[in-house]
């Protein structure tokens, strides 16, 4: 099968001039964020697959992967067809400074906290 050509990001402009920790903060600035990205530094995962884990809306989610993604904070690693749409799949960029991160936040935070 060939593949096709994936879309641009739409630019926001929320990369622009960011360092990789500002970038990080940004990233973390909302908490379904926060959740998205605990969930890609363990695993490889789609926005169905997040959304099903934190219960949220799957357009809510792809919204939050598209701007980790902008911010470079999360990367495509696999596209796969799926009942005529194309299924993609992420992993953070920097898992080890990420996890670092984000065990300095607090435990409600985490996407752990919902299931206790």
């Amino acid at each position: 099968m060939a593949r096709r050509k994936r879309k641009k990001v739409k630019q926001t402009g929320l990369h622009r001039g960011h360092s990789s920790a500002a970038a990080l903060l940004k990233g973390l600035n909302h908490p379904v964020r926060i959740q998205a990205l605990a969930i890609l530094t363990d695993r490889t995962a789609g926005p169905r697959d997040i959304a099903a884990a934190l219960d949220k809306k799957i357009s809510c989610v792809s919204y939050h992967i598209r701007v980790l993604e902008e911010l470079e904070l999360i990367e495509l690693v696999d596209e796969k067809a799926v009942r005529g749409a194309i299924a993609h799949f992420y992993r953070a960029t920097e898992p080890a400074a990420i996890r670092a991160v984000l065990g300095q936040l607090p435990p409600e935070a985490t996407p752990e906290a919902k299931d206790a």
